[in-house]
């Protein structure tokens, strides 16, 4: 059904990770700079509404384990407050006000430059503005109205209100907003996945969506298109077909083998599979997991807010071989992960899946991707 069995795209994608591969050393994320700040300033008690130093009327949050602070930040936003893109990005937000208020001025500016970030007050850059620090944070603390939008490479958060105007620019880049660089991210992933909890039956519903009834292919199978990740042979969406019984499944058989595996590395926490995978987690250095199952795997990628995209290389009288993207616009990276499935895992779920994964590629520098309008 996906029309060509070899897709090359496996130097494309790859050569999209290079960049990142050449860290080393020491974290360099901002989680760790705001740890060595609470500590400088000796605030490293764990707390909800804890008094900003030199800005009593605000609080902050801090949150530690054996190894360091784990999360930090200014309370800016309302518990169940709804969120227009991913939670990390409003940590980041209140993250980068408590790091920015508990800097000294210079510390303020050096915060702002290297990291590419922009904060205006009544329309004038920080630097130049003769509005107290306090007054600012009281305003984007205070209840201001407050608005985040995007494009491709930034977001702009703004508050206007409490007789003040504050905006927030900062770059769409993941390992800035996660407070961590890409190899501990990298590091932490097999640990992430093994502790993930999940509902195999979360987000299903009790019935396919009104679109999922359309664009019949053959022989009762129809597909739910949701668009392709740079070329047209990987493809995100859904394969179904109606029951005996009445109703739909997702489309799960050796007779169709590249719309099986769409479904499988797209929604295979939904369809409560018995599929299990060794898993190679491949970066600086490499981790095997044994004992992956597929219905975690997919749930994990969906929990993180990714979108799976799934490109077919082979199909052999034994095996399926391919590429999912797991993509996250609003982070901004992809999870690039390489598949073997074997014939016999449609018979018994005993035989194992192969799977290669390469974790948070960057790409921020991937300037096409908004311009394809096949990836809303």
């Amino acid at each position: 059904m996906f029309g060509l069995r070899v897709i090359r795209v496996w130097g494309v994608l790859w050569m999209m990770a290079l960049p990142a591969m050449a860290q080393t050393g020491e974290d360099t994320g901002q989680l760790v700079l705001l740890q060595r700040v609470l500590q400088e300033c000796q605030l490293t008690v764990p707390g909800d509404s804890i008094p900003v130093p030199g800005c009593p009327l605000q609080t902050f949050h801090a949150a530690w384990d054996g190894k360091g602070l784990t999360d930090g930040g200014v309370n800016l936003f309302p518990e169940g407050m709804e969120y227009a893109y991913t939670r990390d990005v409003y940590d980041f937000i209140e993250r980068f006000f408590l790091l920015f208020a508990l800097s000294s001025e210079e510390g303020k500016k050096t915060l702002l430059r290297q990291d590419g970030l922009g904060l205006r007050v009544n329309g004038a850059d920080y630097g130049s503005s003769a509005v107290h620090w306090c007054s600012i944070l009281q305003a984007v603390g205070g209840g201001a109205p407050f608005s985040l939008g995007a494009d491709s490479a930034v977001y702009h958060a703004s508050w206007k209100g409490l007789g003040l105007g504050v905006d927030f620019v900062f770059p769409k880049r993941y390992d800035l907003i996660l407070g961590k660089d890409k190899k501990r991210l990298t590091e932490a992933f097999p640990a992430l996945l093994k502790a993930y909890t999940y509902d195999t039956l979360a987000g299903a519903g009790p019935d396919f969506p009104e679109s999922y009834y359309q664009a019949t292919t053959a022989q009762n199978v129809f597909f739910d298109a949701d668009g392709t990740f740079l070329i047209a042979q990987m493809k995100s969406g859904a394969y179904v077909r109606k029951k005996l019984e009445g109703g739909l499944e997702y489309v799960f058989d050796a007779h169709y083998p590249e719309e099986s595996m769409l479904n499988v590395f797209s929604w295979g926490f939904r369809m409560r599979s018995s599929l299990y995978a060794g898993l190679t987690v491949k970066g600086y250095k490499f981790h095997f997991m044994d004992d992956v199952s597929i219905d975690r795997l997919t749930a994990f990628m969906n929990g993180m807010g990714c979108k799976a995209y799934v490109g077919i290389e082979s199909v052999s009288g034994k095996d399926i071989t391919g590429t999912v993207v797991y993509f996250n616009l609003d982070l901004m990276y992809e999870h690039l992960l390489y598949f073997k499935f074997p014939f016999a895992a449609f018979m018994s779920g005993s035989e194992k899946i192969e799977l290669t994964l390469y974790p948070y590629i960057p790409l921020n520098n991937v300037g096409t991707l908004y311009d394809d309008a096949s990836m809303e």
